[in-house]
């Protein structure tokens, strides 16, 4: 009589690797060809003022892939006005959503959130008519009605969508899914609105100009999956062993853009900024905010840098501008630089000490780097969060 084949534990180990990704699949083809796609109009909340936050309870349903946002926004135009090259994605200065631990998973700017998306997607994200941009970088910001008008006026109504990611790209991949189907604990989405709208610098939503802001609204939908019978047991713990095989509900797709720093940027010197640890880091934006502004042109290199020594990216800044170019078919708005790892993620517990580089060639007043980290991790591990290099 024949025996089986003993593994060795690193055989093993792989083998049940394997057939926990076989079972991940299997249950996500079951979850998405299975389960309907459905859309929660939540309400519509305001009126708000700028500056003011916007908090509302996710209602508890199904597997939630994304958020959409409906903004739209009534003003008053005094002093003939120009729009921001950031606006109107910079009405909103924040946007977070808090899972049921109270923990961030998304926590970024609108702008942020809208090059992104648009990079992700290869095309200008909820765009209708925008165009290409070229060189040198004068990038004026569409939305689905066009540009704000800054003509003088009274009770001029703008409206612009933005769509909260939670599961990495809905319809083919549901990793980081937010699943709802809970009778207890709350999540909630939040934004906060600019309290700048009339300002003379590009973080202001016009950037020259005088007016008054009537009043700012915004819809809320919840997109999600509604969790049929027939998929639940992919989804819940096996009643015998435990093992559960839709593991991807495990993960968190995060978006985290809360690392901001104005310390040792100085012209000619490398700024290191540490990458987020336990990460498996897909993507990096950096805004280099030159006093309110975004400009281009004071950028010497843009690096990726591995055991502080090591590039394993090595961009001038037109360089990488033509690269984003190439990939997505359009610039973002100056000032804003992207870093991708899509292919190959960083995975930070395996790597050592990853940092991105960033040295400026000019460095204004009160400028800043801020920067948006797209990254999985595993729901409950101990993280460390976002330490800033020197």
């Amino acid at each position: 009589m024949s025996s089986a084949a003993t593994l060795s534990p690193a055989q093993a180990q792989a083998q049940a690797q394997a057939q926990a990704q076989a079972a991940n699949a299997a249950a996500q083809n079951a979850i998405l060809t299975q389960c309907p796609r459905e859309v929660l109009k939540l309400g519509i909340f305001g009126p708000f003022a700028p500056g003011a936050l916007m908090r509302q309870k996710l209602t508890n349903v199904g597997l939630l892939r994304s958020i959409l946002l409906h903004v739209s926004v009534s003003y008053n135009v005094t002093t003939a006005a120009t729009q921001s090259r950031l606006s109107p994605w910079n009405i909103l200065s924040n946007i977070k959503v808090k899972d049921y631990q109270g923990t961030d998973i998304v926590n970024v700017d609108g702008v942020q959130l809208y090059c992104l998306q648009s990079l992700k997607y290869g095309k200008r994200a909820g765009l209708t008519n925008a165009t290409n941009q070229t060189l040198p970088y004068t990038v004026p910001v569409y939305s689905s009605n066009g540009p704000m008008s800054g003509a003088v006026a009274n009770n001029i109504t703008y409206d612009f969508f933005i769509r909260i990611p939670l599961a990495y790209m809905p319809e083919v991949s549901l990793k980081g899914a937010l699943l709802m189907q809970s009778i207890t604990g709350e999540a909630f989405v939040e934004a906060t609105f600019n309290n700048s709208f009339f300002g003379a610098n590009d973080d202001s939503v016009f950037s020259a100009g005088a007016g008054t802001v009537n009043s700012i609204n915004v819809t809320v939908y919840q997109d999600y999956l509604n969790l049929v019978n027939s998929v639940l047991p992919y989804i819940l713990p096996n009643s015998k062993t435990g093992a559960v095989a839709f593991t991807d509900q495990f993960y968190v797709y995060e978006l985290n853009g809360s690392l901001v720093t104005n310390s040792d940027l100085a012209a000619g010197q490398q700024k290191l900024l540490n990458y987020p640890n336990f990460r498996k880091v897909l993507s990096t934006l950096v805004r280099f905010d030159q006093g309110g502004d975004a400009l281009a042109g004071n950028v010497t290199s843009i690096q990726l840098v591995e055991n502080a020594n090591q590039y394993m990216q090595n961009w001038s800044e037109k360089a990488l501008v033509q690269h984003v170019r190439e990939g997505a078919g359009f610039d973002l708005p100056p000032g804003i630089y992207y870093l991708s790892t899509r292919n190959w993620p960083i995975d930070t517990v395996l790597y050592g000490n990853v940092q991105l580089g960033f040295t400026p060639s000019a460095v204004p007043a009160s400028s800043s780097l801020s920067v948006l980290f797209e990254s999985f991790y595993q729901r409950g591990a101990t993280l460390t969060g976002l330490s800033q290099g020197g």
